[in-house]
Parts: C-alpha cells; structure tokens; sequence
C-alpha cells in the first residue's frame, strides 16, 4: 500500500512537470513604441484560417498599420511544435471574424510573418494601453494593380 502512494505520487509529479516544461514562458513585454523587435505591427480582423501540414495560416484585413510596409491583407504563418497535430503553448488561436492588434515577427526562414503568445498581440479590445503608447498609425497601402 506504501508503495502504491509513492507510485502515484511519482506518476504525478512526472505529469505536472511535463505540463510546466511546456507550458509557453515569456518574459513581461510592456507597451512600447520602441517596435525595433518586430516586422510589423498592425491591427485586424481575422478573415480566414487554413490549416496546412506546418502550422496554419490565418489572413488578416488590416486596418491600422505601425511598422511594416502591409497591404491591405496580410498573412501570417503559426507553425507548430514537431508533434503531427499539437501546437505549441505559445500559439495564439485566432478566431475568424476577431479583431486584434499584431505584432508579428519574421519567420525562421524570413519568408513569412508570424506571431506567438510572448509578443503583445491581442485582442483589440484588449489593447487599450498599447494605442495609447501607439497612436494612430496609418492605413495600410493598395495593392499594386
């Protein structure tokens, strides 16, 4: 019976601390205007999301822009942990028709934008103290016909 607690204990402990090891850390970011970090920073709605063998892709209408020379509608790559089907803790789960502030980063091999949980992207109505370090930003350019 002793042992039995000890082993139950055991498997416990083994299953938070798999948990905690990866659960998504990320060091406090304050609001700044100092947006050097970043690729480009805006704000959207979400319009679609594809799920792709990598990650999945999520298209935003942009409204705002801050840093980045973005069009109208932008793109961004969420990849995933090396698991078939499992998102690292750090993905940030868009939903279609959801506003959010942006801040995205390069992709490891600089062919896209991405973002993750350790920026500040977020939901717009969450973003309050980010606009007002923002401002207004701009709108984003047309497309080239």
């Amino acid at each position: 019976m002793k042992n039995l607690k000890w082993a139950t204990a055991a498997v416990a402990f083994l299953l938070l601390s798999a948990d905690a090891a990866l659960a998504c850390r990320c060091q406090k970011v304050e609001a700044s205007a100092d947006l050097s970090p970043y690729a480009a920073v805006f704000a959207g709605r979400a319009v679609e999301s594809k799920r792709l063998p990598t990650g999945e892709r999520v298209t935003f209408r942009v409204g705002r822009v801050w840093k980045g020379e973005l069009t109208p509608e932008v793109s961004l790559l969420l990849q995933r942990v090396s698991d078939p089907g499992v998102f690292s803790s750090c993905y940030i789960r868009f939903q279609k028709g959801g506003s959010y502030l942006v801040y995205a980063l390069k992709s490891r091999d600089g062919s896209t934008l991405t973002t993750h949980k350790c920026t500040r992207t977020r939901k717009v109505a969450e973003a309050g103290e980010d606009f007002g370090v923002l401002g207004e930003g701009r709108v984003p350019q047309a497309r080239e016909p």
